[in-house]
């Protein structure tokens, strides 16, 4: 999960840690709850000691901010709603800064950090407002490659009874968040009611989840010719796929010559060879380096034609992604931008070139909510950084640290940038804020004064967001997304 602006990890003095450590052990071996003081609530200091040492903060309270060394005017903000779009397609008031942008470029990068319901809710706000004021024909999502054919056919189905079905009875596996399920509902709806101005929806990650790809869409597609064929998915591991794959280009050879179309239209010989080119992919990635060839493949996903480059050359795209994908104003040195999408659109891609722009959205507090009490064994795939924070939350949770309603910021420790942040939250009741303006000079002034590691931190935020993206948004707090339960245990 990429980090967040102002969420700098300072290590703990080692004097610190160990305290916090004891205190810890010290609860275990009594086996007792934390300390309760007169009014038979838990003691503030034990509890936030123990919370440290979980690496959970509370929201800062505001005497938590009063004495801020950095003025609050040296950052100013404009605050945007949090809510997800309307059923009219109509609440873009404060996205009215978008117009402009969206007529002049051709590629819109939204770069976040994971598991913000609120980031989702501005996600779909801003892709509706691209196609209000422009056409913005395609959006690609972080994830697997393998999904597109059947996330794209659902939103095409305009029947709700047919779309139902579907989703229950073919891609419920394929689609792990409430959240997700929500953009692919708008989708279809916004598709529906224009027709001539369909939005469609692909993704351009390996194939992580491969089991689940060879178990959906890849065997299906081979025993509708050898009713025979199968895998065993007990056993096999990402370096098995070599030999695998060996297997099923042969196979596809004949699925070619017979010109096989599998149980949905989409379903090609073509569809397939690119699936398989992306579980390659994974398995270059297990065996060789992870991010060289992760990267190789979604630069070939985004931009070669046999995938989504005909999208890019023929019209106006929207990519959404972690933050460490989209930057548009980091050209790598030594030829290396296919390492970034976002740099690679940005300086090497003609079809694209000089003609995107980048907006990253910075989250900083989840609230847990019903994540609290559910079992995430009993869950679709998620990613592991979303499975460390609500485990992390769920201990807590059970030891009567936290409240599932409250917000909380996990593994970063305040320092005085995020005090001028939160600052501006309380100024706009925790809206998501557009920074407008950031007296960067004074900070960076201002900073070196204070100590090294602030000097540090701040020249870090100003170089991996502000100066790499053309505009940030501010998430101060946001409940979690929410993972969908499996419904085949």
């Amino acid at each position: 999960m990429d980090g967040g602006i102002g969420v700098v990890c300072k290590r703990r003095s080692f004097l610190r840690a160990l305290v916090s450590l004891l205190c810890l052990s010290t609860l275990i071996i009594a086996s007792a709850a934390p300390a309760l003081d007169a009014q038979g609530q838990p003691d503030t200091l034990d509890t936030d000691e123990l919370l440290e040492s979980m690496g959970i903060h509370p929201y800062p309270e505001t005497d938590e901010l009063r004495e801020s060394k950095f003025p609050e005017d040296w950052l100013q903000v404009e605050p945007l709603l949090a809510e997800d779009v309307n059923e009219s397609f109509s609440n873009f008031d404060d996205l009215a800064w978008l117009e402009e942008i969206a007529r002049e470029n051709k590629v819109f990068l939204l770069g976040e950090n994971h598991y913000y319901q609120t980031i989702q809710n501005l996600r779909n706000r801003i892709l509706f407002a691209l196609n209000t004021f422009d056409s913005y024909h395609l959006l690609v999502i972080e994830h697997q490659y393998s999904i597109s054919g059947y996330l794209d056919y659902y939103t095409g189905i305009t029947d709700d009874r047919e779309a139902e079905d579907f989703y229950k009875n073919v891609i419920y596996d394929l689609v792990g968040t409430k959240e997700m399920f929500t953009l692919l509902e708008h989708l279809r709806r916004w598709n529906s009611l224009n027709p001539d101005r369909r939005i469609h929806i692909g993704a351009n990650d390996v194939e992580h989840d491969y089991i689940n790809t060879l178990a959906r869409v890849v065997i299906p597609y081979f025993q509708s010719m050898d009713s025979s064929f199968t895998v065993d998915f007990e056993r096999i591991t990402t370096l098995d796929l070599e030999v695998l794959l060996e297997d099923l280009e042969t196979r596809l050879k004949k699925a070619r010559d017979e010109n096989l179309v599998g149980e949905y239209i989409f379903l090609t010989p073509q569809y397939i060879e690119r699936v398989l080119e992306n579980l390659k992919s994974l398995f270059m990635c297990h065996r060789y380096d992870f991010m060289y060839y992760r990267q190789r493949a979604m630069i070939r996903n985004l931009t070669n034609p046999r995938f989504f480059g005909r999208y890019l050359r023929n019209g106006k795209v929207m990519i959404h992604a972690g933050g460490y994908h989209t930057p548009t104003h980091f050209p790598y040195p030594d030829g290396g931008n296919f390492y970034r999408e976002g740099s690679y659109l940005s300086f090497d891609f003609e079809a694209t070139k000089g003609k995107t722009y980048s907006l990253f959205i910075n989250g900083l507090a989840y609230q847990i909510g019903p994540m609290s009490q559910v079992d995430l064994d009993s869950c679709l795939h998620h990613g592991s950084g979303y499975n460390q924070i609500v485990k992390k939350f769920q201990s807590a949770y059970k030891q009567k640290l936290v409240s599932p309603d409250s917000f909380y910021l996990f593994n970063w420790k305040m320092d005085e940038f995020d005090n001028l942040v939160f600052t501006a939250a309380y100024r706009h009741d925790h809206s998501p804020m557009l920074v407008k303006y950031l007296d960067w000079e004074s900070i960076i002034e201002t900073a070196s004064g204070i100590s090294r590691g602030q000097y540090n931190a701040v020249r870090t935020i100003k170089d991996s967001y502000y100066d790499r993206y053309d505009a940030v948004i501010i998430v101060p707090r946001s409940p979690i997304t929410r993972v969908k339960r499996k419904i085949n245990l």
